[in-house]
């Protein structure tokens, strides 16, 4: 709980505070998880944590960097109920030797943004981070470009739904920030959503058609009968 873990942070300042040592936090935020009940610096360079799941060791001098960049990965997307359009890896194609190789990206390339039908208007986004230090304390937030307003709220939750897009082009944008607070960099997948038949240039052109055809009939119906 939040009481807890302010307690458990309040005995490691008032240790290392008293040791005359830098105070860093992002370390030990990975044993929030346990319920630390004591503290014992021993030689200025190991600190020892008793808890509820037993004793932790924590070496001071470890000199591990906290704020090493990493990817927040779209690692899979849905459109309709199960037909998978991304499967977490985007590729693009290069000519060596006569032969073709496939390079993998990060990005999205451009060649490989899909178009839609619009009965595949309903799509699901699952993610996750490259950031392997106490992994299900990752979280992340997301914004649809074209639909949200907003981005959402930071989230433990690994995947999100969106029903009945209507047409159009779309981005979905992903942040991730792993235990340490350090959040990774944006990943982006881009999609469109063709309209469907009756909102397509040529149904419009049809309609069209139709109304001036109408009103010519009548205004030939009029005529005659004034004729008449």
């Amino acid at each position: 709980t939040a009481s807890s873990r302010n307690r458990e942070l309040s005995l490691i300042r008032n240790l290392l505070g008293q040791a005359g040592e830098e105070i860093i936090f992002k370390p030990f935020r990975r044993f929030y998880e346990h319920e630390i009940h004591s503290v014992y610096l021993e030689d200025s360079s190991q600190l020892w944590l008793g808890s509820a799941n037993g004793l932790i060791n924590y070496d001071l001098q470890t000199g591990k960097n906290f704020n090493l960049p990493y990817q927040s990965l779209v690692r899979k997307v849905t459109a309709g109920k199960d037909s998978v359009i991304f499967s977490g890896t985007n590729f693009s194609r290069f000519s060596m030797n006569d032969s073709v190789v496939l390079i993998p990206f990060f990005s999205q390339p451009e060649e490989i943004i899909l178009t839609l039908p619009f009965s595949l208007n309903s799509i699901a986004f699952e993610f996750s981070a490259a950031s392997f230090d106490n992994e299900a304390s990752n979280r992340y937030r997301w914004f649809l470009e074209g639909y949200d307003n907003e981005w959402s709220a930071w989230s433990k939750e690994q995947k999100t739904h969106y029903t009945n897009l209507r047409e159009g082009k779309y981005k979905f944008h992903l942040k991730s920030q792993n235990i340490y607070e350090t959040e990774g960099s944006e990943a982006i997948y881009e999609f469109i959503i063709l309209p469907p038949w009756y909102r397509t240039i040529i149904a419009y052109l049809f309609y069209l058609l139709s109304l001036g055809g109408l009103i010519y009939a009548s205004v030939k119906i009029s005529v005659r009968r004034l004729e008449q």
